[in-house]
């Protein structure tokens, strides 16, 4: 979406026949470049600005803390870093599904620690 933005901000002022989308991630040591038809870029923002309005036009997203509209999907990857996870009815209604712990494992993390004599 970044990609489709710049090409959106500036590519009107200039001719835009492809676009290098370029991902850098020194902390994974991860680097990937994808070229893209200008074209294709701005069908694929056309169709998530779509995707949006029909959301919206359903009613099917949430407003948290400064989002302006998101719909809202808990699972294991998308809610790891997320800071609303408190305030999320999703993750609410996710976590109230989980099976509860049984009484081996809480038995294994009430156990006292063993000493250790250089803390």
């Amino acid at each position: 979406t970044y990609g489709a933005g710049a090409l959106e901000m500036f590519g009107k002022d200039i001719d835009v026949k492809k676009v290098d989308l370029v991902i850098h991630m020194p902390r994974m040591k991860h680097f990937s470049r994808e070229t893209v038809a200008a074209a294709e870029l701005r069908a694929f923002a056309k169709k998530a600005k779509d995707g949006v309005a029909e959301s919206l036009a359903e009613e099917k997203l949430y407003q948290i803390e400064g989002a302006k509209a998101l719909t809202l999907n808990a699972g294991d990857d998308q809610c790891r870093f997320c800071r609303a996870k408190s305030i999320c009815p999703a993750f609410k209604a996710a976590a109230a599904k989980k099976k509860p712990a049984n009484d081996a494992k809480l038995k294994f993390y009430k156990k006292k620690p063993p000493s250790n004599p250089r803390w």
